[in-house]
């Protein structure tokens, strides 16, 4: 399954951004505020599930029709979303509540299966190769949290401690490295699953790490970032022209 960010699909999400205001388009949704802030797609690209921040809630799109068919509030203000190779799992997470979400995705429908205590403030979760281990990166609390599944609930889900505040995850082919991007500044930690520890941490010149990605043959990560110019200043022309800051891809 592949999980995707709301950017890569922008004209699904203004569809889904203008249904949350008018709900003309389909009957008996309610209008509220939701911002999606993830997507996964389901059913070999015939639905489309979307992870809403502010109203808490899944959403699934029939991507042939193009319109929303339904949705189901699982949470208070969910930060991420993905989906066992499978396609029946589906796992979110819930920013405010400090949660990890395991969810059921069947025939269209969603519905809550179990919520797992984790570190603080969880923006991501990703999985291993296998799907047999759910790993969700908690930014304020600098860790990351490993959860087996299917989940146990007489065990403590184990933590791995960050020297930064991870947001973007990229689990490796290998199955046991995994690749932590640093929230605000430009450093990399790479991460032993098997291990269970923090393998080494690299420095780039660069801020906002905000995408991981293997290359075709993987063999190169690429990753999208900032950098900020030290010989700019924040003037509306520097701003403007991007002198100042600039986005770029390694």
């Amino acid at each position: 399954m592949t999980q995707i960010r709301c950017f890569s699909l922008l004209p699904l999400c203004l569809v889904l951004f203008c249904t949350s205001f008018s709900g003309a388009e389909t009957p008996g949704l309610a209008t509220r505020r939701r911002r999606p802030v993830a997507l996964v797609q389901v059913q070999q690209w015939q639905r489309l599930l979307v992870a809403n921040r502010d109203s808490g809630s899944i959403s699934v799109i029939d991507l042939p029709e193009r319109r929303v068919i339904g949705e189901t509030v699982v949470g208070t203000r969910l930060s991420d979303l993905t989906v066992s190779p499978r396609g029946d799992l589906v796992l979110a997470t819930d920013e405010a509540e400090h949660r990890l979400l395991l969810l059921n995705y069947h025939d269209g429908k969603v519905t809550l299966r179990d919520r797992v205590p984790v570190g603080p403030s969880p923006v991501s979760v990703t999985l291993n190769s296998s799907g047999n281990l759910a790993v969700v990166a908690s930014s304020w609390s600098h860790s990351l949290t490993l959860v087996r599944l299917p989940v146990d609930t007489s065990q403590v889900p184990q933590r791995i401690s960050l020297p930064f505040a991870p947001r973007t995850q990229l689990a490796l082919p290998d199955g046991r490295t995994l690749l932590v991007a640093d929230a605000f500044g430009g450093r990399l930690g790479v991460v032993d699953l098997v291990d269970r520890r923090l393998r080494h941490v690299h420095d780039l010149p660069a801020h906002n790490l905000r995408g991981l990605a293997l290359s075709s043959d993987r063999r190169h990560l690429l990753v999208t970032h900032q950098v900020l110019n030290p010989l700019a200043r924040t003037t509306s022309n520097d701003v403007f022209w991007g002198l100042l800051m600039s986005n770029n891809i390694w």
